[in-house]
């Protein structure tokens, strides 16, 4: 796995993670996540938004409070995912 420069700073500056913490939340997120074609309505919407921003990308795993996007196995940005989609990403 590898990750961005961008994808680095946005883990840390947007979800709080530590830098020594970055490559083992992006391996989890990879491993574990869920991808947004297991999501529908608004929050498949949403998603499906923000995938079409980087069109590079082939892989979005949803993890936690947070969405991870990725080509291959490269981390390349990651959001957190706003309040009132929350509850959708949890319970889907």
């Amino acid at each position: 796995m590898h990750i961005t420069r961008h994808g680095a700073e946005r883990m840390r500056e947007r979800l709080g993670v530590p830098k020594r913490a970055v490559a083992r939340r992006a391996a989890l997120a990879l491993e574990r996540g869920r991808p947004r074609e297991d999501f529908s309505g608004s929050f498949r919407k949403y998603l499906d938004a923000k995938f079409r921003l980087h069109l590079v990308a082939d892989n979005m795993r949803v993890f936690g409070n947070h969405l991870f996007l990725f080509q291959g196995d490269i981390l390349i940005t990651a959001w957190t995912i706003p309040l009132c989609f929350r509850k959708a990403a949890h319970h889907e």
